[in-house]
Protein backbone atom coordinates (compact mmCIF):
# COMPACT_ATOMS: atom_id res chain seq x y z
CA UNK A 1 0.00 0.00 0.00
CA UNK A 2 3.09 2.12 0.79
CA UNK A 3 4.14 1.62 -2.57
CA UNK A 4 0.79 2.49 -4.10
CA UNK A 5 0.65 5.79 -2.38
CA UNK A 6 4.08 7.26 -3.23
CA UNK A 7 3.45 6.48 -6.80
CA UNK A 8 0.53 8.54 -6.37
CA UNK A 9 2.16 11.33 -4.75
CA UNK A 10 4.96 10.67 -8.06
CA UNK A 11 1.56 10.67 -10.82
CA UNK A 12 0.55 13.56 -9.32
CA UNK A 13 3.89 15.76 -9.20
CA UNK A 14 4.69 14.83 -12.38
CA UNK A 15 1.93 16.67 -13.99
CA UNK A 16 1.40 19.65 -11.53
CA UNK A 17 4.90 20.49 -9.48
CA UNK A 18 6.63 23.39 -10.05
CA UNK A 19 10.00 24.45 -9.27
CA UNK A 20 9.55 26.24 -5.80
CA UNK A 21 11.74 28.21 -2.74
CA UNK A 22 10.51 27.66 0.88
CA UNK A 23 12.38 30.18 3.18
CA UNK A 24 12.32 30.44 6.86
CA UNK A 25 14.20 31.94 10.10
CA UNK A 26 14.72 30.66 13.25
CA UNK A 27 16.03 32.54 16.27
CA UNK A 28 17.50 30.54 19.23
CA UNK A 29 17.38 31.93 22.76
CA UNK A 30 20.67 30.43 24.26
CA UNK A 31 20.93 29.05 28.06
CA UNK A 32 24.05 29.30 30.73
CA UNK A 33 24.74 25.60 28.64
CA UNK A 34 25.68 27.36 25.18
CA UNK A 35 28.16 27.84 23.18
CA UNK A 36 28.14 29.30 19.59
CA UNK A 37 28.66 25.91 18.34
CA UNK A 38 25.51 24.44 20.48
CA UNK A 39 23.42 27.43 19.82
CA UNK A 40 24.05 26.86 16.09
CA UNK A 41 23.33 23.62 16.21
CA UNK A 42 19.90 23.80 17.80
CA UNK A 43 18.96 26.54 15.88
CA UNK A 44 19.80 24.64 12.47
CA UNK A 45 18.10 21.66 13.74
CA UNK A 46 14.90 24.01 14.28
CA UNK A 47 15.27 25.68 11.00
CA UNK A 48 14.99 22.69 9.11
CA UNK A 49 12.15 21.38 10.73
CA UNK A 50 10.15 24.66 10.37
CA UNK A 51 11.16 23.90 6.41
CA UNK A 52 10.39 20.42 6.03
CA UNK A 53 6.82 20.91 7.95
CA UNK A 54 6.42 23.53 5.13
CA UNK A 55 7.36 21.14 2.19
CA UNK A 56 5.41 18.27 3.50
CA UNK A 57 2.49 20.19 3.87
CA UNK A 58 2.77 21.26 -0.04
CA UNK A 59 3.32 18.06 -1.28
CA UNK A 60 0.46 16.72 1.01
CA UNK A 61 -2.17 19.37 0.10
CA UNK A 62 -1.47 18.88 -3.40
CA UNK A 63 -1.56 14.89 -2.91
CA UNK A 64 -5.00 15.43 -1.08
CA UNK A 65 -6.39 17.72 -3.64
CA UNK A 66 -5.60 14.98 -6.44
CA UNK A 67 -6.99 12.14 -4.40
CA UNK A 68 -10.31 13.03 -2.31
CA UNK A 69 -11.58 9.72 -2.70
CA UNK A 70 -8.92 7.89 -0.74
CA UNK A 71 -9.52 6.34 2.43
CA UNK A 72 -8.87 7.10 5.92
CA UNK A 73 -6.11 4.71 6.45
CA UNK A 74 -4.37 5.76 2.96
CA UNK A 75 -4.88 9.44 4.10
CA UNK A 76 -2.85 8.45 7.88
CA UNK A 77 -0.24 6.38 6.12
CA UNK A 78 0.59 9.78 4.25
CA UNK A 79 0.96 11.81 6.51
CA UNK A 80 3.69 9.54 7.98
CA UNK A 81 4.68 8.92 4.70
CA UNK A 82 5.61 12.67 3.95
CA UNK A 83 7.00 13.03 6.91
CA UNK A 84 10.15 10.27 5.36
CA UNK A 85 9.61 12.13 2.28
CA UNK A 86 10.03 15.08 2.90
CA UNK A 87 13.58 14.31 5.05
CA UNK A 88 14.98 12.25 2.04
CA UNK A 89 14.36 14.80 -1.07
CA UNK A 90 15.33 18.18 0.13
CA UNK A 91 18.46 19.87 0.74
CA UNK A 92 18.28 22.96 3.32
CA UNK A 93 20.80 25.75 2.77
CA UNK A 94 21.56 28.47 4.85
CA UNK A 95 21.17 31.79 3.81
CA UNK A 96 22.69 33.95 6.19
CA UNK A 97 23.46 33.40 10.33
CA UNK A 98 24.04 35.96 12.88
CA UNK A 99 25.32 34.99 16.49
CA UNK A 100 25.58 38.03 19.33
CA UNK A 101 26.55 35.96 21.91
CA UNK A 102 23.21 35.50 23.33
CA UNK A 103 20.85 34.11 20.57
CA UNK A 104 22.02 32.34 17.25
CA UNK A 105 20.00 33.99 14.77
CA UNK A 106 19.49 31.48 10.89
CA UNK A 107 18.05 31.53 7.88
CA UNK A 108 17.81 28.80 5.34
CA UNK A 109 15.94 27.32 2.20
CA UNK A 110 15.13 24.78 0.74
CA UNK A 111 14.60 24.87 -2.94
CA UNK A 112 12.08 22.01 -4.72
CA UNK A 113 12.97 21.47 -8.70
CA UNK A 114 10.29 19.10 -10.22
CA UNK A 115 12.55 16.89 -12.20
CA UNK A 116 14.91 16.35 -9.01
CA UNK A 117 12.00 15.76 -6.24
CA UNK A 118 10.32 13.10 -9.24
CA UNK A 119 13.93 11.43 -9.50
CA UNK A 120 14.31 11.12 -5.83
CA UNK A 121 10.73 9.75 -4.96
CA UNK A 122 11.00 7.04 -7.56
CA UNK A 123 14.69 6.11 -5.77
CA UNK A 124 12.87 5.78 -1.87
CA UNK A 125 10.25 3.49 -3.71
CA UNK A 126 12.70 1.10 -4.27
CA UNK A 127 15.47 1.82 -2.06
CA UNK A 128 14.52 0.52 1.43
CA UNK A 129 18.01 0.94 3.23
CA UNK A 130 17.83 4.69 1.83
CA UNK A 131 14.76 4.94 3.62
CA UNK A 132 16.03 3.16 6.53
CA UNK A 133 18.84 5.12 7.15
CA UNK A 134 16.27 8.29 6.73
CA UNK A 135 13.93 7.24 9.55
CA UNK A 136 16.91 6.60 11.93
CA UNK A 137 18.34 10.03 11.30
CA UNK A 138 15.16 11.52 12.23
CA UNK A 139 14.51 9.17 15.84
CA UNK A 140 18.26 10.00 16.61
CA UNK A 141 17.64 13.55 16.56
CA UNK A 142 14.13 13.20 18.30
CA UNK A 143 15.83 12.13 21.03
CA UNK A 144 18.84 14.24 20.73
CA UNK A 145 16.73 16.91 21.29
CA UNK A 146 14.33 15.97 23.94
CA UNK A 147 17.45 15.06 25.80
CA UNK A 148 18.93 18.68 25.63
CA UNK A 149 15.78 20.12 26.65
CA UNK A 150 15.55 17.66 29.72
CA UNK A 151 19.66 18.45 30.59
CA UNK A 152 18.87 22.14 30.21
CA UNK A 153 16.04 22.54 33.03
CA UNK A 154 18.07 19.69 35.28
CA UNK A 155 21.36 22.68 34.77
CA UNK A 156 19.10 25.41 35.58
CA UNK A 157 17.93 23.43 39.05
CA UNK A 158 21.44 21.55 40.04
CA UNK A 159 23.55 23.55 42.44
CA UNK A 160 26.14 20.77 42.57
CA UNK A 161 29.07 22.14 40.65
CA UNK A 162 30.23 18.21 40.23
CA UNK A 163 26.70 17.54 39.11
CA UNK A 164 26.34 20.44 36.75
CA UNK A 165 29.76 19.59 34.98
CA UNK A 166 28.47 16.05 34.37
CA UNK A 167 25.43 17.78 33.20
CA UNK A 168 27.01 20.66 30.94
CA UNK A 169 29.17 17.48 29.30
CA UNK A 170 26.02 15.35 28.89
CA UNK A 171 24.75 18.64 27.04
CA UNK A 172 27.63 19.00 24.83
CA UNK A 173 27.37 15.92 23.74
CA UNK A 174 23.77 15.96 22.81
CA UNK A 175 24.22 18.76 20.87
CA UNK A 176 27.41 17.67 18.88
CA UNK A 177 25.13 15.02 17.82
CA UNK A 178 23.11 17.55 16.04
CA UNK A 179 25.94 18.79 14.63
CA UNK A 180 26.81 15.02 13.49
CA UNK A 181 23.59 14.51 12.29
CA UNK A 182 23.82 17.62 9.63
CA UNK A 183 27.05 16.31 8.56
CA UNK A 184 25.86 13.19 7.87
CA UNK A 185 23.16 14.80 5.85
CA UNK A 186 25.61 16.71 3.92
CA UNK A 187 27.30 13.46 3.24
CA UNK A 188 23.83 11.41 2.10
CA UNK A 189 23.27 14.28 -0.20
CA UNK A 190 26.72 14.29 -2.01
CA UNK A 191 26.33 10.39 -1.95
CA UNK A 192 22.96 11.24 -3.74
CA UNK A 193 24.89 13.47 -6.38
CA UNK A 194 27.61 10.62 -7.22
CA UNK A 195 30.21 13.09 -5.14
CA UNK A 196 31.77 9.78 -3.60
CA UNK A 197 34.81 11.73 -2.32
CA UNK A 198 32.98 14.47 -0.68
CA UNK A 199 30.85 12.23 0.51
CA UNK A 200 33.24 10.07 2.45
CA UNK A 201 34.85 13.49 3.98
CA UNK A 202 31.50 14.42 5.29
CA UNK A 203 30.89 11.21 6.70
CA UNK A 204 34.09 10.26 8.41
CA UNK A 205 33.65 13.93 9.90
CA UNK A 206 29.97 12.95 10.91
CA UNK A 207 31.01 9.61 12.95
CA UNK A 208 33.84 11.46 14.40
CA UNK A 209 32.20 13.85 16.36
CA UNK A 210 29.10 10.82 17.00
CA UNK A 211 30.97 7.12 17.18
CA UNK A 212 27.61 6.08 17.91
CA UNK A 213 25.95 6.92 14.47
CA UNK A 214 25.04 3.96 13.26
CA UNK A 215 23.03 5.37 10.25
CA UNK A 216 26.33 7.42 9.60
CA UNK A 217 28.44 4.43 10.03
CA UNK A 218 26.40 2.38 7.57
CA UNK A 219 26.32 5.09 4.96
CA UNK A 220 30.24 5.55 4.92
CA UNK A 221 30.32 1.15 4.45
CA UNK A 222 28.32 1.43 1.27
CA UNK A 223 30.25 4.26 0.05
CA UNK A 224 33.16 2.43 0.89
CA UNK A 225 32.06 -0.37 -0.76
CA UNK A 226 31.02 1.62 -3.87
CA UNK A 227 34.37 2.74 -3.93
CA UNK A 228 36.02 -1.15 -4.06
CA UNK A 229 37.49 0.14 -0.29
CA UNK A 230 36.51 -2.87 1.33
CA UNK A 231 38.75 -3.11 3.99
CA UNK A 232 37.41 0.27 5.45
CA UNK A 233 33.88 -1.11 4.56
CA UNK A 234 34.38 -3.56 6.60
CA UNK A 235 35.72 -1.79 9.35
CA UNK A 236 32.32 0.62 9.25
CA UNK A 237 29.95 -2.45 9.25
CA UNK A 238 32.28 -3.84 12.26
CA UNK A 239 31.72 -0.90 13.57
CA UNK A 240 28.08 -1.14 13.93
CA UNK A 241 27.83 -4.69 15.37
CA UNK A 242 29.70 -3.37 18.24
CA UNK A 243 27.18 -0.64 18.85
CA UNK A 244 24.16 -3.33 17.91
CA UNK A 245 25.54 -7.09 17.65
CA UNK A 246 21.82 -7.27 16.03
CA UNK A 247 22.25 -5.08 13.22
CA UNK A 248 20.07 -6.90 9.68
CA UNK A 249 22.11 -4.66 7.46
CA UNK A 250 25.51 -4.72 8.53
CA UNK A 251 25.55 -8.38 8.75
CA UNK A 252 23.90 -8.32 5.06
CA UNK A 253 26.37 -5.72 3.95
CA UNK A 254 29.70 -7.96 5.08
CA UNK A 255 27.69 -10.37 3.43
CA UNK A 256 27.66 -8.76 0.19
CA UNK A 257 31.76 -7.29 0.74
CA UNK A 258 32.88 -10.99 1.11
CA UNK A 259 30.56 -12.36 -1.81
CA UNK A 260 32.49 -9.36 -3.62
CA UNK A 261 36.05 -10.38 -3.13
CA UNK A 262 34.95 -14.06 -3.78
CA UNK A 263 35.34 -15.33 -0.19
CA UNK A 264 32.21 -17.37 -0.46
CA UNK A 265 32.03 -19.24 2.90
CA UNK A 266 32.76 -15.83 4.93
CA UNK A 267 29.88 -14.14 2.79
CA UNK A 268 27.77 -17.12 3.39
CA UNK A 269 28.47 -17.21 7.35
CA UNK A 270 27.31 -13.50 7.48
CA UNK A 271 23.72 -14.24 5.06
CA UNK A 272 23.09 -16.98 8.06
CA UNK A 273 23.65 -15.20 10.78
CA UNK A 274 21.52 -12.27 9.33
CA UNK A 275 18.58 -15.01 9.25
CA UNK A 276 18.75 -16.26 12.61
CA UNK A 277 18.15 -12.51 13.57
CA UNK A 278 15.29 -12.08 10.54
CA UNK A 279 14.06 -15.42 9.41
CA UNK A 280 12.16 -13.43 6.81
CA UNK A 281 14.81 -11.20 5.53
CA UNK A 282 14.61 -11.59 1.73
CA UNK A 283 17.72 -9.79 1.09
CA UNK A 284 19.92 -12.07 2.96
CA UNK A 285 17.90 -15.00 1.51
CA UNK A 286 18.47 -13.72 -2.08
CA UNK A 287 22.24 -12.70 -1.23
CA UNK A 288 23.00 -16.51 0.44
CA UNK A 289 20.55 -18.26 -2.37
CA UNK A 290 22.86 -16.42 -4.97
CA UNK A 291 26.26 -16.87 -3.24
CA UNK A 292 25.15 -20.58 -3.77
CA UNK A 293 24.57 -20.56 -7.18
CA UNK A 294 28.09 -18.76 -7.89
CA UNK A 295 29.75 -21.78 -6.43
CA UNK A 296 27.41 -23.99 -7.72
CA UNK A 297 25.42 -25.36 -4.57
CA UNK A 298 22.14 -25.75 -6.22
CA UNK A 299 20.25 -27.66 -3.96
CA UNK A 300 21.08 -25.45 -1.21
CA UNK A 301 20.12 -22.57 -3.52
CA UNK A 302 16.98 -24.11 -4.46
CA UNK A 303 16.17 -24.77 -0.59
CA UNK A 304 16.74 -20.52 0.26
CA UNK A 305 14.24 -19.59 -2.90
CA UNK A 306 11.81 -22.30 -1.70
CA UNK A 307 11.85 -21.23 2.11
CA UNK A 308 11.72 -17.60 0.63
CA UNK A 309 7.96 -18.78 -1.20
CA UNK A 310 6.79 -19.54 2.33
CA UNK A 311 6.49 -16.35 3.35
CA UNK A 312 6.47 -13.71 0.40
CA UNK A 313 3.47 -13.60 -1.63
CA UNK A 314 4.82 -11.89 -4.39
CA UNK A 315 6.97 -14.74 -5.60
CA UNK A 316 7.32 -14.20 -9.38
CA UNK A 317 11.22 -13.64 -8.75
CA UNK A 318 12.24 -16.77 -6.44
CA UNK A 319 10.12 -18.97 -9.27
CA UNK A 320 11.81 -17.46 -12.05
CA UNK A 321 15.26 -18.38 -9.74
CA UNK A 322 14.63 -21.39 -8.97
CA UNK A 323 13.58 -22.41 -13.03
CA UNK A 324 17.08 -20.95 -14.02
CA UNK A 325 18.50 -23.39 -11.23
CA UNK A 326 17.01 -26.57 -12.32
CA UNK A 327 17.96 -25.71 -15.83
CA UNK A 328 21.81 -25.37 -14.66
CA UNK A 329 21.50 -28.85 -12.90
CA UNK A 330 20.14 -30.04 -16.03
CA UNK A 331 16.81 -31.12 -14.68
CA UNK A 332 14.90 -30.17 -17.47
CA UNK A 333 11.08 -31.02 -16.58
CA UNK A 334 11.43 -28.74 -13.33
CA UNK A 335 13.01 -26.27 -15.37
CA UNK A 336 9.91 -26.14 -17.62
CA UNK A 337 7.66 -26.52 -14.58
CA UNK A 338 8.97 -23.14 -12.90
CA UNK A 339 9.33 -21.51 -16.32
CA UNK A 340 5.45 -22.00 -17.03
CA UNK A 341 4.68 -20.95 -13.45
CA UNK A 342 6.21 -17.81 -14.25
CA UNK A 343 5.57 -17.23 -17.59
CA UNK A 344 1.99 -17.38 -16.23
CA UNK A 345 2.24 -14.37 -14.41
CA UNK A 346 4.19 -12.26 -16.60
CA UNK A 347 3.31 -13.77 -19.93
CA UNK A 348 5.12 -10.79 -22.13
CA UNK A 349 8.29 -11.65 -20.44
CA UNK A 350 10.73 -12.61 -23.58
CA UNK A 351 13.42 -13.89 -21.30
CA UNK A 352 11.46 -17.01 -19.88
CA UNK A 353 9.84 -17.52 -22.71
CA UNK A 354 12.88 -18.36 -24.31
CA UNK A 355 14.84 -20.08 -21.71
CA UNK A 356 11.70 -22.18 -21.77
CA UNK A 357 12.17 -22.93 -25.72
CA UNK A 358 15.58 -23.84 -24.57
CA UNK A 359 14.45 -26.42 -21.63
CA UNK A 360 12.35 -27.90 -24.59
CA UNK A 361 14.75 -28.07 -27.05
CA UNK A 362 17.70 -29.60 -24.95
CA UNK A 363 14.40 -32.10 -23.83
CA UNK A 364 14.29 -32.90 -28.03
CA UNK A 365 10.86 -31.91 -27.12
CA UNK A 366 11.56 -29.36 -30.44
CA UNK A 367 7.43 -29.23 -30.96
CA UNK A 368 7.15 -26.96 -27.38
CA UNK A 369 10.43 -24.94 -28.20
CA UNK A 370 9.27 -23.88 -31.09
CA UNK A 371 5.81 -22.78 -29.74
CA UNK A 372 7.36 -20.76 -26.83
CA UNK A 373 9.92 -19.41 -29.33
CA UNK A 374 6.85 -18.34 -31.55
CA UNK A 375 5.43 -16.58 -28.52
CA UNK A 376 8.27 -14.69 -27.94
CA UNK A 377 9.03 -13.69 -31.74
CA UNK A 378 5.22 -11.98 -31.37
CA UNK A 379 6.70 -9.52 -28.59
CA UNK A 380 10.15 -8.92 -30.49
CA UNK A 381 9.64 -10.20 -34.65
CA UNK A 382 13.07 -8.86 -35.29
CA UNK A 383 15.20 -10.71 -32.41
CA UNK A 384 18.15 -12.18 -33.70
CA UNK A 385 18.28 -14.79 -30.40
CA UNK A 386 14.39 -15.11 -31.07
CA UNK A 387 14.66 -15.58 -34.74
CA UNK A 388 18.36 -18.04 -34.67
CA UNK A 389 16.68 -20.07 -31.84
CA UNK A 390 13.34 -20.89 -34.44
CA UNK A 391 15.68 -21.96 -37.08
CA UNK A 392 17.18 -24.41 -35.24
CA UNK A 393 14.06 -25.76 -33.47
CA UNK A 394 12.53 -26.21 -37.03
CA UNK A 395 16.00 -27.81 -38.70
CA UNK A 396 16.22 -30.53 -35.72
CA UNK A 397 12.33 -31.21 -36.34
CA UNK A 398 12.94 -31.76 -40.18
CA UNK A 399 11.53 -28.60 -41.64
CA UNK A 400 14.60 -27.26 -43.21
CA UNK A 401 12.24 -24.85 -45.41
CA UNK A 402 11.32 -23.13 -41.97
CA UNK A 403 14.69 -23.22 -40.80
CA UNK A 404 16.13 -21.79 -43.98
CA UNK A 405 13.37 -18.68 -43.23
CA UNK A 406 13.96 -18.01 -40.10
CA UNK A 407 17.86 -18.26 -40.57
CA UNK A 408 17.78 -15.87 -43.61
CA UNK A 409 15.48 -13.68 -41.60
CA UNK A 410 18.27 -13.36 -38.95
CA UNK A 411 21.09 -12.54 -41.54
CA UNK A 412 19.11 -10.03 -42.70
CA UNK A 413 18.83 -8.32 -39.34
CA UNK A 414 22.56 -8.22 -39.29
CA UNK A 415 23.63 -11.89 -37.67
CA UNK A 416 27.25 -11.67 -39.39
CA UNK A 417 27.43 -15.37 -38.55
CA UNK A 418 24.25 -16.55 -40.44
CA UNK A 419 25.49 -14.71 -43.22
CA UNK A 420 28.69 -16.73 -43.22
CA UNK A 421 26.62 -19.97 -42.74
CA UNK A 422 24.42 -18.57 -45.85
CA UNK A 423 27.04 -17.91 -48.34
CA UNK A 424 28.77 -20.92 -47.16
CA UNK A 425 26.03 -22.87 -48.42
CA UNK A 426 24.95 -20.60 -51.29
CA UNK A 427 21.84 -19.95 -49.41
CA UNK A 428 20.78 -16.10 -51.03
CA UNK A 429 19.85 -13.91 -47.95
CA UNK A 430 20.33 -10.39 -49.68
CA UNK A 431 17.40 -8.39 -50.53
CA UNK A 432 17.20 -7.36 -54.23
CA UNK A 433 15.41 -4.36 -55.63
CA UNK A 434 16.39 -5.08 -59.10
CA UNK A 435 13.24 -3.21 -61.55
CA UNK A 436 10.94 -6.16 -62.65
CA UNK A 437 12.85 -6.83 -66.74
CA UNK A 438 9.94 -5.53 -69.57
Amino acid sequence: MKKFLILLIYIFLATSLAAKTFIREYSYQAGEADSKLSARAIALEQVKRLLLEEVGVYISTSLEIETTEISNEVKELTKQDIEVISAGITETKIVDEKWNGESYWLKAEIQLDENDVLKRLEDLVNNTEYKKAIEDSRKTTDAALAEIEKLKLELEQEKDKNKQAELQQAYTYETEKLSSLDLYDKGCEAFYNDDLQQAVSFLQESVKIDPSSISAWFTLGIVNQINSDYGQAIKCYNKILELDSLDLYALVGLGDIYQDKHDYDQAISYYKKALKIDPQDISAYINLAMTYENIEYYDEAIACYEEMMKFNTDNEYEIGCLARIYEFKEDYPNAIKYYLLVIEQSPDDLMNLMYLGDAYFKTENYSQAIAAYSNALVLEPENIWVLNSLGQAYFYLGDREKGYKYYIKSAQMGDTEIQNWCDTYGIEWRITNNPPKN
